[in-house]
């Protein structure tokens, strides 16, 4: 899953301007009108999350299902993971969630504790890096 760089190098390395960044933060998939098959977003994410179709000669990859989250609709993966990890939670709900489990000491971590730079995607495993029952 593509954790949606504020600052994405995909978007960077696109010599012709093919990525975009919505406007709520989704780094999207290359524009067919625009990609010129040239793979630098590929090789330029630190995540490897861009993928290349060699028939479409076209970049694809995560978009947070933009055509649901603009809409405050949450993505597909979400509204269908049976065992709830995957969340689309707004601040105020993960914040909800840390007052009632009591996780503002420490226990709610990161699971990718050394990101190249700040994301649109929160990833939080509370309690289960230190072995800890999953707590919801």
């Amino acid at each position: 899953m593509c954790l949606h760089c504020v600052n994405p190098a995909c978007a960077r390395s696109c010599p012709a301007q093919a990525i975009q960044v919505h406007e709520t933060g989704a780094v999207l998939s290359a524009l067919v009108e625009k990609c010129i098959g040239c793979q630098n977003c590929t090789v330029a994410c630190p995540y490897g999350i861009p993928k290349f179709d060699t028939e479409q000669n076209l970049m694809y990859k995560c978009d947070l299902c933009i055509d649901r989250t603009k809409d405050g609709i949450p993505p597909m993966c979400a509204s269908v993971c049976p065992s709830s990890t995957l969340q689309w939670l707004t601040d105020e709900e993960i914040d909800e969630k840390k007052k009632q489990y009591h996780l503002d000491n420490g226990k709610w971590v990161s699971s990718m504790p050394h990101l190249e730079g700040e994301t649109n995607v929160k990833i939080n495993l509370p309690g289960i890096l230190q072995g800890v029952t999953k707590l919801f």
